[in-house]
């Protein structure tokens, strides 16, 4: 099942926030999902590992869910089937990690239900479906809770505080948040392109000055984002999702 932003919490939103919210399970924020290759330790999957040419071109999506799914499956007993490989442990580190080959593996499987065309995913409900389906067949119920510029906010009245408290809402129940964005010219290199949220910094003064960042997980690896960067420039793109936001419960 499926549920629009607004059956979320966003009650209460306060622009003064001087909040940091972060992935709280077994890993967390600070490794998200390690994935280990004898030599690398790599924050999350990435779609250069798909052997076939297209899927590397057009895999960011299934990666993203690859990623949310098995971190799911870590730090969730309810979820623990949708990753259905061994964890590791090497002395080199304080904690358990990820096989890179069974990891793409995994980022296979995922593609089976979670399949891009040639302009990748512009209707949302599409995506989520064959996320849903995949858990199904694993015995596992999951919701998706995801909004974007095209389903729902689509004035900028208080969208800005609600994409903040979204994203903390979805990291507070220990949900990595799926960030897709179409068209944005402040961060180019991300345009069409499906990364995953892994903390939120709220730094905002008590007059709502001042940035709010996110620590993100993309091609393997995490880099930091403005919020104010991914939601830039709201009004000139009306009648197409410019971006998306996801959590799954």
């Amino acid at each position: 099942m499926y549920t629009y932003c607004e059956g979320d919490s966003v009650n209460g939103v306060d622009p003064s926030g001087h909040e940091t919210v972060e992935l709280s399970g077994y890993y967390g924020e600070e490794y998200f999902v390690p994935i280990w290759d004898g030599k690398t330790l790599y924050y999350g999957g990435d779609q250069a590992w798909y052997s076939d040419e297209w899927k590397q071109y057009r895999g960011c999506a299934p990666v993203a869910v690859a990623n949310v799914l098995a971190y799911l499956a870590i730090n969730h007993y309810k979820y623990r089937k949708l990753y259905k490989y061994g964890r590791y442990y090497n002395s080199k580190f304080s904690h358990s990690f990820l096989k890179k080959s069974e990891f793409v593996k995994h980022m296979d499987e995922t593609w089976n239900y979670v399949t891009p065309g040639v302009a990748g995913f512009w209707e949302m409900p599409f995506f989520v479906r064959g996320i849903i389906d995949m858990a199904k067949d694993r015995g596992v119920t999951i919701t998706a809770h995801y909004a974007s510029t095209k389903y729902n906010w689509r004035t900028y009245v208080a969208t800005f505080d609600k994409v903040v408290q979204y994203v903390k809402n979805g990291l507070k129940k220990n949900s990595p948040v799926v960030l897709m964005m179409w068209f944005n010219d402040s961060i180019p290199e991300f345009q069409n392109h499906w990364m995953t949220i892994t903390k939120i910094d709220d730094n905002r003064s008590s007059d709502g000055s001042g940035f709010v960042s996110v620590r993100i997980s993309t091609w393997s690896s995490s880099t930091n984002r403005p919020v104010q960067w991914i939601i830039n420039d709201f009004s000139k793109i009306m009648d197409a999702a410019k971006w998306s936001l996801m959590y799954f419960t």
